[in-house]
């Protein structure tokens, strides 16, 4: 500093490792009692991945470490291990998980060096610009999160001391992680026909794998051309039908939802021009271009107005067809081109304007048998902003899934090889442990509001992934918290506490 005052720094070390991925994690913080205190002072964050010989899939995840926290120094390598297994395959959030998994243990590690409450460290070094790309977030809502979830638990009245709190016989320990997820915005068209009759039909070429597509999609076309939810049918799944991406990396929603939303402005816009040219028209005369949809109503410059349905059936067909094509500002055309050639073309999660990412805040508690050292989660909270919620039941479920499946990536998922005989031991949903019902125990999700105009026409973030990427390290933080030991492979079980 100017004045020759010293800063000290504390340095942690951390190694989340998953089976086939190793993140090694090191941080550095600020200790000096008057100069930023618990400011993260570098980064350095090596993934080594391993990868089989007939083919490869890389879930490089180090790229969402530069984006979390505030540091003047920070290094990132992604590295790929060769070996004689198979080619792996994708799980939910396949490259952040395991990163977030080292670097959220990391920063509960630098916490507790520092003597400071692991989200206080968080509210420090929270930033509203991306830390490398040095762009402005779209929307970065992580310590509303923090705070929402962190009352809703009542983190308050941790004791912070390790191996304090206890409940008969069994250890108990919080612990908070936070989970992000890049906000990627695929190239999307979709065909909106609507009927004089009352009725719409909404085609594209996305599918639905359980996440509630068909819903949202027709409520954004019912908000839209003013109809019932029950009155918009939605047809997906056949190749024929205008592009739309794959139900991956987070983008239908998003993407395949604001193509929807472009098809019903310009049906209406067809409408407009229609109605403009008919004597009997409220709208007679007006320039098509100056009238406008609004929650399902035509409007004029001069404050005309009529249902679109109503002005529709006035017309010499009843009928009104129309797409919608969507693309990000940001998006190239080679990622358009590659959209359109069956590939992953998205732009984003960092343009050259703004960094376009989701954040959540989970806490979990922790109950381990003084004896036995059974792991028990009686309780997980998770706080979350993602822009628009389009459907508040559909990704609660999402959201709260994610949460569930973190448990089961905390502590029971792993594919046990026979390295002898290269075989594997658990192929089979027998043996290859998830959570059950005894294993769920109360699972609290809170949606925060947010408001964001960059992303896409929709304001919508991509949630699919988002719940389970901060559960492992929140339940192996809290399992620190309980016994004193810091677990650095997940699942987390039994034996490893012994």
């Amino acid at each position: 500093s100017d004045d020759g005052s010293s800063f000290n720094t504390v340095t942690v070390s951390a190694t989340g490792t998953v089976y086939g991925v190793s993140d090694g994690i090191e941080l550095g913080g600020n200790d000096h009692e008057v100069f930023n205190y618990g400011t993260v002072t570098g980064v350095n964050d090596r993934g080594i991945q391993m990868i089989g010989d007939n083919g490869e899939v890389v879930n490089p995840g180090t790229h969402m470490t530069r984006a979390m926290y505030a540091s003047p120094n920070i290094h990132t390598e992604q590295r790929l291990s060769r070996s004689d297994t198979n080619t792996g395959g994708f799980m939910r959030a396949p490259n952040e998980m395991q990163t977030f998994f080292g670097l959220e243990s990391a920063m509960d590690e630098l916490a507790l060096k520092l003597g400071m409450d692991p989200v206080e460290l968080r509210r420090v070094n929270d930033t509203q610009t991306h830390p490398v790309a040095e762009v402005p977030f779209s929307s970065r809502s992580l310590m509303e999160c923090y705070d929402a979830a962190s009352a809703s638990f009542g983190w308050a009245g941790r004791n912070p001391e390790v191996g304090s709190m206890t409940d008969g016989d069994w250890l108990v320990g919080y612990g908070c992680a936070t989970a992000t997820y890049p906000t990627n915005v695929s190239p999307s068209a979709a065909r909106v026909r609507m009927q004089g009759t009352g009725h719409a039909f909404i085609e594209l070429a996305a599918h639905d794998v359980g996440t509630g597509s068909y819903t949202i999609f027709a409520q954004i076309a019912a908000a839209r051309l003013g109809l019932p939810v029950s009155a918009c049918d939605v047809v997906m799944g056949e190749a024929h039908l205008p592009l739309a991406p794959i139900s991956g990396g987070s983008t239908t929603a998003a993407s395949a939802g604001s193509a929807v939303h472009l098809a019903c402005l310009n049906v209406a816009a067809q409408v407009a021009r229609e109605v403009s040219q008919m004597s009997d028209s409220p709208f007679s005369g007006v320039d098509p271009e100056r009238i406008t949809l609004v929650d399902g109503v035509l409007r004029g410059p001069e404050g005309q107005s009529q249902p679109l349905l109503e002005a529709l059936s006035s017309t010499p067909r009843g009928e009104a067809t129309a797409e919608g094509e969507y693309r990000h500002p940001a998006l190239t055309d080679e990622a358009l081109r590659l959209t359109y050639q069956g590939g992953y073309g998205v732009a984003g999660p960092v343009t050259p304007e703004k960094a376009m990412f989701a954040f959540g805040a989970e806490f979990a508690e922790v109950h381990i048998h003084r004896w036995t050292h059974e792991i028990r989660v009686p309780r997980l909270h998770g706080a979350f902003a993602a822009g628009t919620w389009l459907n508040r039941k559909t990704a609660h479920s999402q959201l709260m899934g994610g949460m569930v499946w973190g448990i089961g990536s905390a502590l029971h998922e792993v594919t046990e090889v026979d390295l002898p005989r290269a075989r594997f031991l658990n192929a089979n949903i027998a043996e290859y442990l998830v959570p059950v019902n005894a294993d769920v125990r109360e699972v609290r999700v809170e949606m925060l509001e947010e408001q964001d105009d960059y992303v896409n026409p929709l304001g919508v973030k991509g949630i699919g992934e988002l719940g389970i990427v901060g559960t492992a390290a929140a339940i192996g933080n809290a399992i620190h918290h309980a016994t004193g030991k810091r677990l650095r492979k997940i699942p987390m079980r039994m034996s490893d506490l012994v």
